[in-house]
């Protein structure tokens, strides 16, 4: 019997965007993965606030000084989710993505949310820092890798400077296919 309510439901992959300009080559492969998994992909960005902090000074147009870190951050990752639909036509990226804003400790709540969208995957990027900046301040991927149940894959650069990208993307998907 044929029973589409039994049918397990497609993967999630996470992604933790931290706004920055590495953030569209970590959606890119993300986005890649996906669509060789057809796979759903949850971009995250995790506000890391000071405890009771809820107001950051912006100026808006001269008329608000002060901006919520809620819209500041919806407003910022809804532009770096138009750059990369714009810089990555191919990959059709933006029509089904869903996008979650949280507050917290990012590697704490990160890992929570992987566990909140079951996701079989996270993908996020690396800042290169010096080992002695590593030593000291941590890294966020490190402690995301150390803590997360679901498969993390740390991408370092755009997917374009990755050595030999469409060749693993095209056995990825070769792979996922005989599966």
């Amino acid at each position: 019997m044929n029973d589409i309510a039994n049918l397990p439901a497609p993967p999630t992959i996470l992604v933790p965007v931290d706004l920055s300009d590495r953030s569209v080559g970590v959606l890119s492969v993300a986005a890649r993965f996906a669509r060789c998994t057809h796979a759903s992909l949850v971009v995250l960005h995790v506000v890391h606030e000071a405890v009771g902090e809820t107001e950051y000074p912006r100026p808006k147009n001269g008329r608000d000084p002060l901006l919520s870190l809620d819209k500041i951050a919806e407003s910022m990752l809804r532009e770096l989710m138009d750059r990369v639909s714009r810089d990555h036509p191919d990959l059709e990226l933006v029509a089904g993505v869903r996008t979650r804003i949280v507050y917290g400790v990012p590697a704490t709540r990160i890992c929570e949310v992987a566990k909140q969208e079951n996701a079989s995957m996270i993908v996020m990027g690396s800042h290169s820092r010096t080992r002695l900046a590593h030593l000291l301040v941590g890294s966020v991927a490190g402690r995301v890798l150390s803590r997360s149940q679901s498969l993390v894959t740390i991408v370092k650069g755009s997917a374009e400077e990755m050595v030999g990208f469409p060749f693993w993307e095209a056995n990825l998907q070769q792979t996922h296919a005989q599966a």
